[in-house]
């Protein structure tokens, strides 16, 4: 069906039509016991012998088609017994003919037609005469090219035979007013398509494993690992939305790097500058692993990548040595980086008359800042710090 508004009534339609054919199928049951005897029979009419006065039957003679009338032993009331709004078993027949057969609409008549005209009335006898047709028969009268005759005649007795079984197994098509049509038969042994039928191809247990290793992780397993990485939860989103744990697990593999840092770097300060910066060509969540790559065969401490970030995303087509130079990196040995320590011990004394050394370790690491990004990691200088401010004391 085409809309799921469609539904209720779609169901309520199909239902009433499956109870009437299974009243169908237990009316012919105690008709015709053993529907294996049953044979419908069929006769070509006499063009000349036809009431002309009918405008389906003109127009059919006037298209030089052949006519057909088919006798169903027993079925009388059976074709206008109701299945659907507006329709009977009449038009279970007469959609198959335009599916399976290829006759366009309207393509038969039948004996029971409800407010058939009385001018039918000796075209009826008619055909009853010329079929031999007992008092529980019912007719049905059909038009098509010489070609397409013995479908149509198959397509009648076929749908005729599956009365006896109920309810037929067969695709449907819903329609807007709540009705439906039959549209194909279900795949059998005679399939449409054939290619269905091949031998099926064996798959190689290495071609699983390979797929199965190639599966993405399951959320539940991936918040674990955050945890048991000690990944700040206000980074999970960001981190999951963008796939970002394989990113994480080989940057710590290749590196050495942890990945708790890893993930706030991720998190936190790349997750600020795109939104910050809106890279309009988006952002290449390798260029972190070159990052750490860069820093890694350059012997720098990681630190020094928040302060590469920005300009990388900014400029992601920018050589990372040339970052370097943009951020005014200098390489200094560590006795460099902390050479400034005594003075700036007694510069905080005089500018700030405070002894608490907390406030002086502060203000002393952020002087040093600059130069230690990338050749010491903070933790040490915040060390060396303690350790000048304790021999002071």
């Amino acid at each position: 069906m085409a809309h799921i508004a469609w539904i209720p009534e779609l169901v309520h339609n199909e239902a009433f039509r499956q109870k009437a054919l299974l009243e169908i199928r237990e009316d012919l049951r105690r008709r015709i016991p053993d529907a294996r005897g049953w044979k419908p029979a069929h006769r070509e009419l006499d063009a000349a012998a036809m009431n002309g006065d009918h405008p389906l039957l003109k127009e059919a003679l006037s298209r030089k088609l052949r006519l057909l009338a088919v006798n169903l032993p027993g079925f009388r009331g059976i074709l206008s017994f109701f299945t659907q709004p507006g329709k009977s078993f009449a038009d279970e027949i007469s959609d198959r003919l335009k599916v399976i057969a290829c006759l366009e609409k309207p393509n038969m008549l039948h004996s029971e037609a409800i407010g058939a005209p009385a001018s039918d009335e000796n075209l009826d006898q008619h055909i009853r005469k010329a079929l031999k047709a007992g008092d529980e028969d019912a007719q049905v009268v059909f038009w098509a090219d010489r070609d397409d005759v013995k479908t149509a005649l198959e397509t009648i007795e076929e749908r005729c035979r599956l009365a006896f079984a109920g309810v037929p197994n067969e695709t449907r098509k819903g329609l807007p007013d709540g009705r439906t049509i039959f549209e194909r038969v279900l795949p059998g042994p005679d399939r449409m398509y054939p290619d269905t039928d091949s031998a099926p191809i064996p798959i190689e247990e290495e071609l699983i494993a390979r797929v199965r290793s190639a599966m993405p992780t399951d959320v539940s397993r991936r918040l674990e690992q955050f945890r048991a990485w000690a990944v700040p939860p206000d980074t999970f989103t960001f981190l999951l939305k963008h796939n970002l744990a394989p990113l994480i697990e080989s940057i710590h593999a290749d590196f050495q790097v942890e990945p708790r840092f890893v993930a706030t770097v991720l998190g936190h300060d790349l997750k600020h500058l795109l939104g910050r910066l809106r890279p309009a060509a988006g952002f290449d969540f390798q260029r972190l692993h070159d990052l750490f790559a860069f820093i890694h065969g350059e012997k720098l401490e990681k630190d020094i990548i928040k302060t590469m970030l920005p300009v990388a995303v900014e400029h992601p087509n920018m050589d990372l040595h040339s970052i370097l130079i943009t951020i005014h990196f200098k390489r200094l040995k560590p006795a460099q980086v902390l050479a400034p320590l005594p003075d700036l011990r007694t510069q905080f004394r005089r500018i700030a008359g405070s002894k608490d050394p907390a406030a002086a370790g502060r203000w002393i690491a952020g002087q040093l800042r600059k130069a230690a990004l990338g050749n010491l990691p903070m933790r040490e200088v915040a060390a060396q710090i303690a350790g000048a401010e304790g021999g002071a004391a």
